[in-house]
């Protein structure tokens, strides 16, 4: 506009050219609150408001992500953090606040807006007077056209602020509905967490009443491990203890392929089951180790932090020696071993065959891993075979699992899942 400002002299043609831009311009954002929905701006304004809503949409579960990760927060932490943001916006006098704002905001550009088009009204008033009235002027002509210009500009962009102000509520609510659904998502993994939390205790109280069945004998933890047994893993600092078993967890994610929220909500909300029993799995496995060792707490794939596993360090043969410490003891505990091994029903002589009950083959098996503890294995054993006389013989089978004595008799029969064992010792 200022550009043509000589033209406009030379021509005469000040008010109309000053109109037809106005008009241009003006037709750009045109009215965005009629039904038509205003101009090219206004139609930009709004999508690019849609896409702030999609961005914020698609880029939270990122943001909590990324504080999910942080030590000590989780997913409980975001929800929590989460919750209070959400408070804030929907308490309603934090709400009248800034609704308020932006309310202000827009009847202070709407003032701005009919302040500059008074302003542009006298500078192109007094424009037309420098080419048309006795003094003629280009000079004052081209100021006057530069003045409306300024004001010209300062209306149409106190008109746009407006309208970003009225358009800043709607994403504000639209972003405050994300917001929601994220808490909504958090929330139930939280409560499904929780959940499982109460399952788990629910495992642990059960497990640390004895066994009331006949079949199995349990040993009694030693008193001097007695709340050392998990320390030895984790450490003895309440920090250090949730480092490891946070790391563990977030091992045992990535495996499962759950490293997002998203993803581990879908899991709990269609798979609890399968979630429990691969959590129980992560854990059962982390203790246990391989091949006599763990280092599944480690707080990092930087620390070495190898353990002697569980079920090794604190095998059956190793804690049946810490409890029988004289011979009376094992004794006591091996007999009640085998008289739980005994069959439910003795065998009888069978009618029709011939056969008598002492002709009927007897044998005990006993199934232990004792690498490192031999000496306790063929103490267990020398009493065994000392009740030979009673009918049964006993056998030996080796297992892999070092937390069991397993003992059964069977008349007439062997443990189909030890046949390979038994052939190599006794080439069968």
């Amino acid at each position: 506009m200022i550009d043509e400002s000589a033209g406009m002299f030379a021509n005469g043609t000040t008010r109309e050219d000053t109109g037809r831009r106005f008009r241009e311009v003006q037709a750009l954002l045109g009215d965005p609150f009629s039904a038509s929905g205003g101009g090219d701006w206004a139609q930009l304004m709004r999508e690019n408001k849609r896409a702030l809503v999609k961005e914020v949409g698609e880029r939270l579960p990122e943001v909590i992500e990324e504080f999910r990760n942080k030590p000590q927060v989780g997913p409980s932490g975001v929800s929590q953090l989460l919750t209070d943001v959400l408070e804030h916006l929907m308490k309603p006098a934090d709400r009248a606040a800034y609704l308020e704002w932006f309310q202000n905001k827009r009847t202070e550009k709407q003032e701005q807006r009919t302040a500059a088009f008074t302003k542009w009204t006298k500078q192109v008033d007094y424009a037309v007077e420098a080419h048309t009235g006795f003094f003629k002027s280009e000079g004052n002509h081209k100021e006057a056209v530069k003045v409306a210009a300024e004001a010209f500009r300062t209306h149409c962009k106190a008109a746009v602020q407006d309208y970003l102000a009225f358009l800043a509520i709607e994403a504000l609510e639209e972003i405050k509905r994300s917001l929601l659904e994220q808490g909504d998502r958090l929330r139930r993994i939280c409560e499904a967490m929780f959940e499982l939390q109460a399952v788990f205790h629910g495992y642990r109280d059960f497990f640390a009443k004895p066994a009331r069945v006949t079949s199995i004998q349990e040993l009694d933890v030693p008193p001097h491990l007695q709340g050392q047994i998990l320390p030895y893993y984790l450490g003895q600092l309440d920090d250090e203890k949730t480092a490891r078993l946070t790391a563990l967890l977030a091992r045992g994610l990535r495996e499962m392929k759950l490293t997002t929220l998203v993803e581990l909500e879908e899991m709990l909300r269609k798979k609890p089951n399968v979630f429990r029993a691969r959590l129980f799995r992560l854990c059962f496995l982390a203790l246990k180790g391989d091949n006599g060792t763990t280092n599944a707490f480690r707080r990092s794939d930087n620390e070495e932090h190898v353990k002697e596993g569980f079920v090794n360090r604190y095998s059956a043969i190793k804690m049946l020696a810490e409890q029988a410490g004289d011979d009376k003891k094992l004794k006591e505990i091996v007999d009640r071993l085998y008289m739980q091994g005994l069959p439910w029903v003795r065998p009888r002589a069978l009618t029709g065959m011939g056969l008598s009950e002492a002709d009927i083959p007897k044998d005990c098996f006993v199934g232990f891993f004792d690498d490192g503890d031999e000496r306790m294995g063929q103490r267990v054993m020398a009493l065994l075979e000392g009740r030979a006389g009673e009918g049964f013989k006993a056998r030996r089978v080796k297992v892999n699992d070092p937390s069991e004595i397993i003992f059964y008799t069977e008349s007439a029969a062997f443990p189909a899942a030890y046949i390979s064992e038994l052939y190599d010792e006794n080439g069968l």
